[in-house]
């Protein structure tokens, strides 16, 4: 925050919400909340399946009340997935895992105002997706992850990886649902789960190209749409006057070839 240490910028949500922390009234969540604006100073906020559906709308609604953007764990419940967006949360986490979407799950989720962040390296009701791009790209003997990660790291997520042929992966039908919502008004950010830092991005933007994206479409999730799904579209994510100056130079043109 100072500026007087060279480095990435990381936003977070500071420690989880979970069931364990057992709320059994509005007012403990609001406390807890309390504690996320004035304590850890954050933005925006975990929620990890916290209890059922009430013990959820509190947790939105104390959010709400704090100025704090919650996000959800989607985690391949269609049914959880609904209820949270219906009850407001700002954004949904995971693949919505009835393939195709229809119009009606379309429209719920673009005119809601809900960010959905699809994360298609994971499991997202089919193999995850990072397989694919592992097998294929042969990351482990990539000079440049090679001096960024600890060589046990490398070996630990590259090494051991199940061939599948393209056809038996689900992430580009899930991807396919992602574009609809994009192209309905909806907005979608990019993120890889951090499985595979760095390499995960640029892989998640290809996958969400493969299901039908056309690259411009994965670029504006990956930039401005990422931004303002974490509500800091006024501070990054676009080229603007007033905004954090960061650039990718490039020497070929991704709108050709997103890879």
């Amino acid at each position: 925050d100072a500026g007087l240490m060279p480095g990435s910028r990381i936003a977070q949500t500071g420690t989880a919400i979970f069931s364990f922390n057992e709320f059994k009234s509005y007012a403990q969540v609001r406390a807890v909340l309390s504690r996320y604006r004035d304590d850890y100073r954050v933005g925006n906020l975990k929620m990890y399946r916290s209890g059922n559906r009430r013990v959820r709308q509190w947790i939105v609604m104390a959010a709400r009340e704090l100025g704090l953007q919650p996000t959800t764990e989607g985690a391949l419940s269609m049914k959880l997935d609904m209820t949270d967006i219906i009850d407001g949360y700002a954004g949904n986490e995971h693949a919505l895992t009835a393939v195709p979407l229809y119009a009606d799950m379309v429209n719920l989720v673009a005119k809601s105002g809900v960010e959905w962040t699809a994360t298609l390296q994971i499991t997202n009701g089919g193999p995850e997706g990072q397989d694919y791009f592992i097998v294929r790209d042969h990351p482990a003997d990539d000079p440049k992850l090679n001096r960024f990660a600890p060589r046990f790291v490398v070996d630990m997520k590259t090494r051991v990886r199940t061939f599948r042929e393209l056809g038996e992966y689900l992430f580009p039908r899930v991807a396919a649902s992602v574009a609809a919502v994009q192209r309905a008004g909806g907005l979608i950010g990019i993120g890889s789960h951090g499985e595979m830092p760095g390499l995960g991005f640029h892989w998640e933007l290809q996958a969400h190209v493969m299901g039908g994206m056309t690259p411009a479409e994965a670029l504006h999730a990956g930039t401005i749409g990422s931004a303002a799904a974490i509500g800091r579209a006024a501070e990054f994510g676009s080229l603007e006057p007033g905004k954090y100056a960061d650039l990718v130079i490039l020497n070929r043109d991704p709108l050709m070839d997103i890879a």
